[in-house]
């Protein structure tokens, strides 16, 4: 059976043997010594000390209970879980959050770009109406003048 339980063991924590401190059993076993602190030091490995660095073997030391160490896995485990609802949970109202405040700032972009669009028409409008003046007071200087012309004539 302790074999058996170090290849399940040794199969759920694939995916952790990336890390260094985790890259053998005899590490995974110092890992649940620190998680399990009422486990017996005589039946785990060794923690690495910074004289003393944890063998690389592929033996495997059985926790001194498979049942209290699958436990306090599966509450690690769920702890975790935990935290990760959390996570999302918070980044999906922080997302929510982002969305509102992009479909109020889209609104408020196109509230500020049909006004844009009326004050450039507005300009428009008084500068043709600049010209209009312009052109008025052009004609009235003329006329202005004629008449005092025929006045002293």
């Amino acid at each position: 059976m302790s074999s058996k339980f170090c290849r399940l063991l040794r199969f759920i924590l694939h995916p952790f043997s990336a890390l260094p401190s985790l890259s053998t059993f005899s590490s995974i076993v110092v890992l649940a010594e620190t998680l399990l602190p009422s486990a017996s030091a005589d039946h785990v490995a060794p923690a690495s000390s910074s004289s003393t660095q944890v063998k690389d073997s592929d033996e495997c030391q059985a926790p001194p209970d498979p049942f209290i160490f699958s436990k306090g896995l599966i509450g690690n485990l769920r702890e975790t879980l935990t935290k990760c609802k959390l996570d999302v949970h918070i980044a999906g109202s922080l997302l929510k959050d982002e969305q509102d405040g992009r479909k109020f700032g889209e609104a408020k972009y196109r509230e500020l770009q049909d006004q844009f669009e009326a004050l450039n028409q507005h300009y428009f409008n008084l500068e043709a109406s600049n010209i209009e003046l312009a052109v008025q007071n052009e004609a009235t200087k003329i006329l202005l003048e004629d008449i005092q012309g025929w006045g002293n004539g």
